[in-house]
């Protein structure tokens, strides 16, 4: 046993020996001298902690957090670095999309899948138009089934009635 101690004590360090000079710390800054030099609240730069802001020393209980203002703008200047490619590359893919959907709307007008909105209208115009006609000729047809004094009594009855109901339907109320 008494072996053992004088071990221990052999390899402890002499209290009189010289001690070597501490390594040379960057400067470091603390939470709100960090936040005072890149002009941010004391919040955001909680908030960069939480994000994963380089720190010399942790903060907790009694302890203050400590920066390298270096190393701290390094890594600000990466995310502003890594934001910019992200926002370069979002818009490269919205153009890719935009590119494809292109092609696709090319070939389906091709492939007459769709057709032109004008070309649309112009032909529902004419069978509306065709409609139109063939409604308003139902007065004199069904007018020449009464006897002759009431056919004129019988057909304006009917114009007055059909053309109520085209001017209902129509989008600027002329019947048309």
């Amino acid at each position: 046993m008494a072996r053992t101690a004088r071990t221990r004590r052999e390899r402890k360090p002499s209290r009189t020996a010289s001690a070597k000079p501490a390594p040379k710390k960057s400067k470091s800054i603390n939470k709100r001298e960090l936040a005072a030099l890149i002009g941010v609240s004391v919040t955001a730069v909680d908030g960069w902690i939480a994000r994963g802001c380089p720190a010399i020393e942790r903060g907790g209980l009694g302890r203050r957090w400590r920066f390298d203002p270096d190393a701290v703008r390094a890594w600000l200047e990466s995310r502003r670095h890594g934001r910019t490619e992200h926002a370069l590359r979002a818009q490269q893919i919205r153009l890719a999309r935009a590119r494809a959907d292109r092609i696709e709307l090319d070939l389906a007008i091709k492939r007459e899948d769709i057709v032109d909105a004008r070309d649309v209208e112009a032909a529902l115009s004419e069978e509306y138009s065709k409609l139109r006609e063939q409604l308003l000729s139902i007065p004199d047809r069904a007018a020449s089934h009464f006897p002759a004094a009431d056919r004129d009594r019988v057909r304006e009855i009917l114009v007055a009635i059909l053309r109520a109901s085209l001017d209902a339907l129509s989008p600027n109320g002329d019947g048309g």
